[in-house]
């Protein structure tokens, strides 16, 4: 272990008294004399007993060149202190700096301030959400809440509307059947007839000739909601779409009609069959429909 001769020197800083040693000021041990310089200062530590570690600390250790090496400490204890020997050591190596004995004085107090000298202002602290090392102001993250909330609700539309959608298509593929819906219709008149026409089955006929021969589900939408199923369904044939609607309506008048209005009920089926040959004759609609 190298033997070395280290003065105290303590840098003079502005507002306390120079050379005075205080609680809390860094002092520095100036060192010269040979050593093994295979000694790591980046790794030096004081080897202290364990009623000294709080008499000394150690900042920094580096060497000035091959003859003087500086180590900068401090103490936070006041009074005498007295070490009979102060070593510092990387782990593999060591250095012996010597005996040393110093006087430390309590914090002295800070002279007052005079009208010359300017007070340090405090820099405002950043506002908002903290993320990281990030300050984000309050309004990003908002608007970050917001955008992040409207996502969530658009995606729970979008699975309820996707949920929905397929049980209106299971619901009608209930009425699925392997003859035309215009077939069909004829065929339920012609069992009803023997029955006068009950009002409420010729009116499920009447729909579900609808509901196959353009896919919508008539027993779970409005009339209104309807409208808009077929918009979907047929954006660009406006006209037909409101022959539709019309026919719609008319089964819902229907429904209200007594049993035993036989007439209406004849006139109705007329008109329900001018709706049909209106229906087959016009191709566009069953394109995209199929």
């Amino acid at each position: 272990m190298a033997d070395l001769k280290c003065k105290i020197n303590i840098p003079d800083v502005s507002g306390l008294e120079n050379q005075v040693l205080t609680v809390g000021r860094h002092f520095i041990f100036q060192c010269r004399g040979e050593w093994d310089k295979k000694f790591d200062f980046s790794k030096a530590k004081l080897e202290l007993n364990e009623n000294e570690k709080y008499f000394l600390k150690l900042f920094k250790a580096e060497a000035r060149d091959t003859e003087n090496f500086d180590i900068d400490v401090t103490t936070y204890v006041a009074g005498q202190i007295s070490f009979p020997q102060i070593v510092l050591s990387d782990g593999e190596n060591k250095l012996n700096i010597g005996e040393h004995k110093f006087d430390v004085k309590s914090v002295l107090p800070k002279p007052e301030t005079t009208s010359t000298q300017t007070e340090q202002v405090e820099q405002p602290k950043p506002f908002g959400y903290v993320f990281g090392n990030l300050h984000w102001p309050i309004l990003y993250t908002l608007v970050f809440l917001f955008v992040f909330l409207v996502i969530i609700i658009q995606s729970l539309r979008s699975m309820l509307r996707r949920k929905k959608w397929n049980q209106l298509k299971k619901n009608i593929d209930l009425y699925a059947s392997s003859i035309f819906p215009e077939q069909q219709f004829y065929k339920s008149v012609r069992s009803l007839e023997k029955k006068h026409y009950p009002t409420q089955e010729l009116v499920k006929a009447s729909q579900i000739y609808i509901l196959r021969k353009y896919q919508v589900p008539l027993f779970d939408l409005s009339i209104k909601d309807s409208e808009r199923f077929l918009k979907k369904q047929m954006p660009y044939n406006s006209n037909h779409r409101k022959l539709i609607v019309n026919m719609l309506k008319d089964i819902s008048h229907l429904q209200t009609q007594k049993n035993d209005d036989l007439a209406f009920k004849n006139k109705f089926i007329h008109k329900f069959y001018i709706f049909i040959e209106k229906c087959e004759e016009n191709p566009l609609i069953d394109e995209g429909l199929s």
